[in-house]
């Protein structure tokens, strides 16, 4: 009798009768074997978008808000946890949203969450909540609950939950609330995989427990130096999870994208004014007294950086430039900002980058991507986006420079761009 010699996949029937040599088997990988076989592959996990809402209280909305308010303003970016992390970052942190708001709990953020958070459709949400918990004395497995149901709903809009350690504070009646926290935020990323950014070890003094003396206002917020710290903490943690890109800068004084001209600042300033070509100074026809212009190469650099060099200076300087507006249209006003020298004792110079309808600096028509700024940036870039009001004619990139004490410093700007974003099809 003739013998049949076969090899059999897993869903090949045998004839009756057929013998089968056992070398020719396939080999059946149970899941666990399976699973084991895929895991030796190098698999490189797609990254995360880089819209961030940062989730918070007073610490996070700091003065992203009017003096007088208790919420953020969408239109103002000033000395902030999100605005330094994302100038900082280059933009890689595209901070969407300020969504802290003075006062709040971690309960009051997880109920304001759907209105606050939702609509901005991050990719990330920063959390920084547990101060006011601790004023309250929440116990800790509330303190839990509400936060777990936080990162739920942040994954449940496909944001990836950013956590952040409670910061310190001088009230004895806080701090074994703040530390049981935090024991409990730094075994809850470790053990989900969450990033975190460990702000109360960027923010303590070893010796008190307390917030370093130079990052503190009054033993729970922080100093100006100490919101720019935080901000780098968070921008060095968080940045290298985004991908490598931030907004569009000019690399050419010809891009049609670029509704401004010479945004580069190329060509010789002019004889009298001082001012690049393309762009008008207020007051004219020359800076004011106590401040030089000039123009700075630089290696990475397009064009040049337009350097603004204050000395003893006691009043105002502007720098502007006037494009056409389109009514309802969607605009984003971006460049790089490096600001060295000033600090706000010594030399309290105030920065500010805005993007004004009709050159009006009216809240509705006045988009501030650095509002007032007294604490340096390193080679930053600064990035805001609004809509012209249904009146608006005219749309200016305006920089300004102020100060009431004579002040010392240097500011400089390079590749500005304001964009048509509805023009560009990106709105």
């Amino acid at each position: 009798m003739t013998q049949r010699i076969v090899s059999v996949g897993d869903d090949f029937a045998l004839p009756t009768g057929t013998k089968v040599l056992d070398s020719h088997l396939p080999t059946r990988l149970t899941p666990t074997a399976l699973d084991a076989k895929f895991a030796q592959a190098a698999v490189t996990p797609v990254p995360m978008g880089n819209r961030v809402v940062f989730l918070g209280d007073s610490l996070t909305v700091r003065e992203d808000r009017e003096p007088s308010a208790a919420i953020p303003n969408p239109r103002r970016r000033a000395t902030s946890i999100a605005n330094y992390a994302s100038m900082l970052s280059k933009q890689r942190i595209n901070y969407v949203w300020n969504a802290g708001y003075a006062g709040d709990t971690s309960a009051m953020m997880l109920a304001r969450f759907d209105a606050d958070v939702t609509p901005y459709k991050p990719s990330a949400v920063f959390v920084l909540a547990g101060a006011n918990d601790s004023k309250v004395l929440t116990p800790l497995a509330t303190y839990k609950a509400n936060m777990m149901a936080i990162f739920a709903k942040c994954k449940s809009i496909g944001a990836r939950p950013i956590l952040a350690t409670v910061t310190p504070d001088s009230e004895v009646a806080k701090k074994p609330y703040i530390a049981r926290y935090n024991a409990w935020l730094r075994r809850h990323a470790a053990e989900n995989g969450y990033l975190l950014v460990d702000l109360y070890k960027t923010m303590v003094d070893p010796a008190t427990g307390n917030i370093q003396a130079a990052y503190d206002s009054d033993g729970t917020h922080f100093s100006l130096p100490g919101i720019v710290a935080a901000g780098t903490a968070v921008a060095n943690t968080l940045a290298p999870q985004l991908p490598d890109v931030g907004p569009a800068l000019p690399w050419d004084n010809v891009d049609p994208a670029n509704k401004i001209t010479n945004g580069l600042f190329t060509g010789p300033l002019g004889v009298t004014s001082g001012y690049p070509s393309g762009w008008l100074g207020v007051p004219g026809p020359a800076p004011r007294a106590g401040i030089t212009t000039s123009t700075r190469v630089a290696t990475g650099v397009p064009g040049a950086w337009f350097t603004m060099t204050a000395s003893a200076f006691t009043t105002s300087q502007t720098l502007y430039q006037d494009v056409s507006a389109i009514p309802g249209h969607r605009y984003a006003f971006v460049g790089r900002v490096n600001v060295t020298g000033i600090d706000p004792t010594t030399n309290p110079l105030r920065v500010s980058a805005r993007m004004n309808f009709n050159a009006s600096s009216v809240d509705e028509y006045s988009f501030r991507a650095m509002d007032r700024l007294l604490y340096p940036v390193p080679d930053g870039t600064f990035y805001i986006e609004g809509v012209a009001p249904s009146d608006a004619t005219t749309v200016r990139a305006m920089f300004y420079l102020e100060s009431v004490t004579a002040s010392n410093g240097v500011v400089e700007f390079a590749q500005v761009s304001i964009m048509d974003l509805t023009d560009l099809g990106l709105a």
